[in-house]
């Protein structure tokens, strides 16, 4: 008081603020009383309450108890507001989080596992567990996955699910890595991490092959078609068609052709081409026969097999017979009988006699 009184004062205080009564303080009255002075060599102008905190182990920001002068009776508020703010200073540790995944594997049909973000001990405050995610499936299109987890106040844990996404693209089993990228509130112990794998469940796409043209001209015309491998789905990973070269050209002399046809992940089909060699030799008609022979990420469509012919264009050659001589002894007489061609040819050339005179 700022003088005695002979009345007694009753002073009522109203607590505010961050801290809560009983959870976080204990205020021992909330009214203060000033005995009246009876005597004046007896003097009394204070009174007075105890203000306790209440230990908890809760890691919390500081929190203030505001105190207000409510009511006074038999005297007056000096001013018409005395206040006063204490602070309590928290000494709780902040947690550590670590991060937990419910199963290394899931399906790419409807998979899920949970991805938990677990206290060291609860929390007074909010956590944020930022997430980094990496690997080679890619969010969105592979999978779902938050950015973050939030633990709220008062809790130990909290569940965010991973759900992989599912398309129709064989493709390799991919893995996502979850990393625990920053946190607020709370720290990461050691480095927290977790893969989890996407069982693909699409089956490998079948192969067809086609041909262009199944005739080809040796010199002038078609001289060159497209072989065509062709998926029966489109596939996440390269196709490589290896192919069988047989029948009765030779490869390298009569005609070019790839030993392999490699489809693009993401396409339907790819093409190489098929390209005649000219020659000069008249020969008969050849053919080139292509067969699948292994597949690598793919299968073949029951039997693959093409046939293109390859249809000569040169001339037949003509013969010229000669003798070495035209006349002979009788006795022991002979003479060389030579068949002349007018250019070589591909194949043999037989040429029959006829004898008269």
């Amino acid at each position: 008081l700022s003088a005695a009184s002979g009345q007694e004062v009753k002073v009522t205080l109203l607590t505010s603020g961050s801290a809560k009564s009983n959870a976080d303080y204990l205020l021992s009255s909330s009214t203060i009383t000033i005995p009246a002075t009876l005597f004046a060599s007896q003097s009394v102008l204070l009174g007075s309450v105890t203000l306790d905190t209440v230990g908890d182990l809760l890691n919390e920001i500081n929190e203030t108890i505001v105190i207000d002068v409510d009511q006074v009776t038999n005297a007056m508020e000096k001013d018409g507001l005395q206040q006063q703010t204490v602070t309590i200073l928290d000494d709780d540790p902040i947690p550590t989080v670590t991060l937990l995944a419910e199963s290394a594997t899931i399906s790419e049909s409807a998979g899920l596992t949970s991805l938990t973000a677990r206290l060291s001990a609860v929390s007074g405050r909010v956590v944020t567990v930022n997430l980094k995610k990496t690997g080679p499936a890619t969010a969105s299109a592979d999978y779902t996955l938050n950015g973050s987890i939030v633990i709220p106040e008062g809790s130990i844990e909290t569940v965010v699910v991973l759900a992989a996404a599912h398309d129709t693209i064989n493709e390799f089993d991919e893995t996502v890595i979850v990393d625990v990228d920053t946190v607020q509130n709370a720290n990461e112990v050691g480095e927290q991490k977790q893969t989890v794998t996407i069982i693909n469940d699409d089956p490998k796409p079948s192969v067809t092959l086609s041909v262009g043209s199944a005739t080809l001209d040796e010199l002038t015309g078609t001289t060159s078609t497209p072989v065509t491998a062709t998926l029966s789905a489109v596939s996440g990973l390269d196709v490589t068609a290896n192919l069988k070269k047989s029948g009765t050209a030779t490869d390298g002399s009569d005609y070019t052709l790839n030993a392999a046809i490699v489809v693009p992940a993401g396409s339907a089909f790819a093409s190489v081409t098929l390209a005649v060699i000219d020659d000069l030799l008249n020969e008969s008609n050849e053919t080139v026969v292509i067969d699948i022979d292994t597949v690598t990420n793919g299968t073949e469509f029951l039997a693959q097999q093409k046939t293109v012919t390859i249809t000569d264009d040169e001339a037949v050659p003509t013969v010229t017979l000669s003798v070495g001589s035209n006349s002979m002894s009788e006795t022991n007489g002979s003479t060389p009988m030579t068949v002349a061609l007018s250019a070589v040819a591909g194949r043999n050339v037989t040429v029959t006699l006829k004898f008269t005179g």
